[in-house]
């Protein structure tokens, strides 16, 4: 009894770090569209500081836009 109980918490542990993850690279994907919309619209200095990106995250967004 006792480890079939362990192994479900196990599980839910496991379901909930999984869906935290899924919730942060959502969030950071939405980080990035947003960004690419500010591209031609603020200098790089203010995106960084709007979107809490780092200077290498944009450089390689600016990098992948064709």
């Amino acid at each position: 009894q006792g480890m079939q109980q362990g192994i479900e918490q196990g599980m839910q542990q496991g379901i909930q770090q999984g869906k935290q993850a899924g919730i942060e690279q959502g969030s950071k994907q939405k980080t990035l569209e947003i960004a690419k919309k500010m591209l031609n619209l603020m200098d790089d200095r203010a995106i960084c500081e709007v979107t809490g990106l780092s200077w290498d995250e944009l450089i390689s967004l600016k990098n992948s836009e064709p």
